[in-house]
Formats: structure tokens, sequence, C-alpha cells
């Protein structure tokens, strides 16, 4: 979706949870946000991030292994780990 090393500007609004849930794909998000216009904040968020590319994330378990996680995702949980972040390049941080 994003090209690694280069900066994209990006734009951060929230919508309100009454919202239906985002199109999976980026061909139905036209119709999603005219559909859903009346649930979005009126405060958004200018940022600038850089693509990278894929971590993976090995920590300790409690059962003394490692496990390798290629993807985590959380909406509302932060989870505090023992590991380290690799990425395919290493020149990435």
């Amino acid at each position: 979706m994003f090209d690694i090393d280069y900066f994209y500007k990006v734009q951060i609004r929230f919508t309100s949870t009454e919202a239906s849930a985002a199109p999976s794909s980026s061909s139905g998000i036209d119709a999603w946000l005219a559909n859903n216009i009346s649930y979005f904040s009126e405060w958004s968020e200018i940022c600038l991030i850089k693509a990278i590319s894929t971590p993976s994330v090995d920590f300790q378990s409690t059962e003394s292994y490692v496990t390798r996680i290629n993807s985590l995702v959380s909406n509302y949980l932060s989870v505090k780990i023992a590991g380290q972040v690799k990425f395919a390049n290493e020149n990435d941080t």
C-alpha cells in the first residue's frame, strides 16, 4: 500500500462508534464516506509518516519459549512485553 522509505501526509479523523464498519478494500471507501459523513468528528490531526518495512516482534513468554508474531493488532489494549523488534531493513528504526 505504501512505498518503503517515503513520507506521506496523513489526516486522522475519528468517527462515532455508531458509524458502520469501514470497507476492507479501497473500492468501497467513497460510498462509506458519503453514508457516514454525519459520524465524523470536527477534530482532525495532520501527521507526517514514513513507511517502513514490516517488523517482526519476538518476545519471551511465561512458558520460557520464544514466539514470533508477524502481525499484532490491538485497538483498545496496550501490552508491555520484554523482547525486541527487528525490521527487514536494518536501517529502519
